[in-house]
């Protein structure tokens, strides 16, 4: 009912022929109510008045989320540049949503720097193909590869 009216209203304000915006909104309820009143109308002075329904405050993080949550990835990548909010949530947003593919696992996996997410998705993930396969070996392969250069330096201090 609410489209109805409103595509009328359209219709009536587009053909004022030469009528007020009140004299028209008055001919179209008019037309809708049979009210008498509405058919003679006075012109007098027309005023509208605004109001801020809803003012609430949120924080980068939850508007980071928000953002994430509507898929708007470069507005919430500016957000968490600016406010230095964690990536990974927006690389494994990507990734979760996104096709297996070995471009996928270049473009959102790779940048992860969350080393057990990355590894327990390369160790779940099944692959379609061979070429996504082995874009998944190779990263899961270079991050096993940091790590334990990580532990022997903190070993053996070289």
């Amino acid at each position: 009912v609410l489209a109805v009216c409103y595509k009328e209203v359209a219709s009536v304000v587009a053909n004022t022929n030469g009528l007020s915006i009140k004299e028209n909104i008055c001919q179209f309820l008019f037309s809708l109510t049979h009210i008498p009143s509405l058919q003679q109308f006075e012109v007098s002075n027309f005023a509208c008045d605004y109001r801020i329904q809803l003012l609430k405050q949120v924080s980068p993080l939850d508007l980071y989320r928000h953002k994430i949550a509507q898929q708007l990835y470069s507005e919430a990548l500016s957000l968490a540049n600016e406010f230095s909010l964690d990536i990974n949530l927006l690389y494994q947003n990507q990734w979760e949503l996104s096709l297996f593919t070995a471009d996928s696992v270049t473009l959102y996996l790779s940048r992860i720097t969350d080393t057990s997410y990355v590894l327990d998705q390369i160790m779940l993930v099944r692959s379609p193909d061979i070429d996504s396969t082995r874009s998944c070996i190779e990263l899961g392969l270079s991050l096993i590869q940091d790590v334990l250069e990580e532990d022997s330096v903190e070993l053996y201090g070289d």
